[in-house]
């Protein structure tokens, strides 16, 4: 089921206020501390709301991928809704 998402990034006046559709899977919840990607973990999605670090940023949402033979956290993009 999509839920609705209200993006106010006061830095970028294109996406300041507008609703966005985003899919939740596996019951996706909001973190302040990220958790250390793993296989465990793989396909897991949350939204940051901790502070804006240099490897996440505030209000963004995170999947863990794969990459190599490792795990990591990767920013999802947002698709504005018509």
């Amino acid at each position: 089921m999509p839920y609705q998402v209200i993006l106010k990034d006061p830095n970028d006046p294109k996406t300041k206020g507008k609703v966005y559709q985003v899919e939740i899977v596996g019951g996706g919840i909001q973190t302040a501390e990220m958790p250390e990607p793993s296989e465990d973990n793989e396909g897991m999605i949350l939204q940051y709301t901790g502070e804006t670090t240099a490897d996440f940023t505030h209000g963004y949402f995170y999947e863990v991928k794969k990459s190599g033979s490792s795990y990591v956290w990767e920013a999802i993009a947002v698709q504005a809704s018509e």
